[in-house]
């Protein structure tokens, strides 16, 4: 493996290095902590500071303004950031996923969170069987994939994504955060006037490039406010947890190569 660089320090003790490995359809990054191979969904605690819900760490998937569709993996073990694939028109072979248009914003998870495949969520509707979403609307930093840092949480919107419940996160760096003094969405919406509307339409038309239907953004269009959202990832993280521990989920371990 190429050790690439050192990302983002999110807590007082400890320092992440990643690494990458092969090309094209089998290029990963790959997350170290004292030269120990470590997952990004898994190892990285969701709450940096004990007993502050508000802020979390976050990692980088898709930087603004990049088309390739980076994503942790779920069921590679130490759950690696790689490219998604999909199956070219005609043919059972594959390639690598695109996106048709540039993103505002960055876009990544939260790890130790989950949202339940397996159980009704809102409206009969599932969890997309991911870890939770997260959309940076931090603009002072420039970020790779694979990049970890504290985020503060600010909103949150549901959109139903082909059928499955999806919830967005929007967060900001912390620094920026204090730096502007935003706690809350509409801080940062009355800073960046449409904004509203270009992330929101991003998630409802996204699909319907790739031939699919579009997306809905539940609860009429609403971004809620920080304190809903903490909630959210509150449960989020319970739902992880669970998946843990759960007997019922027992299937849903082997899937993702979870062990004790």
């Amino acid at each position: 493996m190429n050790i690439l660089r050192f990302v983002y320090r999110y807590s007082q003790s400890l320092s992440y290095r990643l690494s990458e490995q092969g090309q094209g359809l089998s290029y990963q990054i790959n997350l170290h902590c004292n030269d120990t191979v470590k997952s990004f969904w898994h190892d990285i605690p969701i709450y940096p500071i004990k007993g502050q819900y508000n802020i979390i760490n976050v990692g980088i998937e898709i930087p603004k303004e990049r088309l390739a569709k980076f994503e942790v993996s779920k069921t590679i073990k130490y759950n690696p950031i790689v490219q998604d694939q999909k199956k070219k028109k005609n043919s059972d072979e594959k390639e690598l996923r695109y996106y048709a248009q540039f993103a505002p914003f960055n876009y990544g998870f939260i790890p130790q969170t989950w949202e339940n495949s397996t159980v009704d969520l809102h409206d009969g509707f599932k969890g997309d069987d991911d870890p939770l979403d997260i959309v940076d609307l931090s603009t002072q930093r420039y970020y790779r994939p694979g990049d970890i840092f504290q985020a503060k949480i600010i909103g949150a919107f549901c959109v139903l994504d082909q059928g499955e419940i999806d919830w967005k996160i929007l967060v900001l760096n912390t620094e920026e955060a204090d730096k502007l003094q935003i706690n809350e969405y509409r801080d940062f919406e009355k800073k960046n006037g449409d904004i509203s509307r270009l992330i929101l339409n991003r998630f409802r038309y996204i699909k319907t490039f790739d031939g699919k239907k579009e997306n809905i953004i539940l609860f009429n269009n609403q971004i809620f406010d920080a304190n809903k959202a903490v909630d959210i990832v509150k449960d989020g993280h319970k739902q992880y947890l669970d998946l843990l521990k759960d007997p019922k989920l027992n299937q849903k371990r082997k899937e993702f190569q979870i062990t004790e």
